[in-house]
């Protein structure tokens, strides 16, 4: 079976406007009925986990994106340079120097 998905990114851009608005909520009216330090600690969490968010969802579309290099550009010829001389080298270490 293969498992085809799609990454649709508007779940996430949702649920960051919502919790933003309910953190602008909660630091309001919470700061007048809890405290301003503690609706203060619960925003500064929240935010946190909005941005924590935002990261795990690019790490996701660069998981998932298509027609992705395999490697960086340059790599392919340090990497063949370091086959060449681990054959070449008696050891069998592969030093190899980058110009």
């Amino acid at each position: 079976m293969i498992l085809t998905t799609t990454f649709n990114p508007d779940f996430v851009t949702r649920t960051l406007k919502t919790t933003g608005v309910v953190l602008l909520f909660v630091l309001a009216f919470g700061s007048m009925y809890y405290g301003f330090y503690d609706s203060l600690a619960l925003f500064s969490a929240g935010v946190w986990s909005m941005v924590n968010l935002i990261f795990l969802s690019y790490l996701i579309r660069a998981a998932i994106r298509r027609n992705r290099p395999s490697h960086r550009p340059g790599t392919a010829a340090v990497r063949a340079g370091s086959d060449r001389c681990k054959k070449e080298a008696p050891d069998g270490q592969g030093n190899v120097r980058i110009p």
